[in-house]
């Protein structure tokens, strides 16, 4: 609403729009308080998600990487086999 229109509006009128212009308020500010309850739950969830989501994946790697130095050290051991004898049979004594 322009000034000119206001500054024509009779008094009932602007307490009438006034109440309407509180009740807008207070809801908006219901309506942003519930909003902001609504953010600090989705970030708690989404920083419990991270650290779930982390830890998985830290064990995941984990097991990858014990996997693949079994398999590293088990072929390379089926390769070059350790001799069960030993120093003194293999000089002779």
């Amino acid at each position: 609403m322009a000034d000119k229109e206001l500054r024509k509006l009779k008094r009932s009128e602007l307490l009438e729009l006034m109440f309407y212009l509180r009740e807008e308020l207070d809801k908006l500010k219901e309506e942003n308080e519930s909003l902001k309850v609504r953010i600090d739950d989705l970030s708690k969830v989404a920083i419990e998600a991270k650290n779930n989501l982390s830890d998985e994946l830290i064990k995941i790697i984990s097991d990858a990487v014990k996997n693949s130095a079994e398999n590293y050290f088990g072929k390379k051991n089926q390769q070059n086999p350790v001799s069960s004898y030993s120093a003194s049979e293999e000089t002779g004594q």
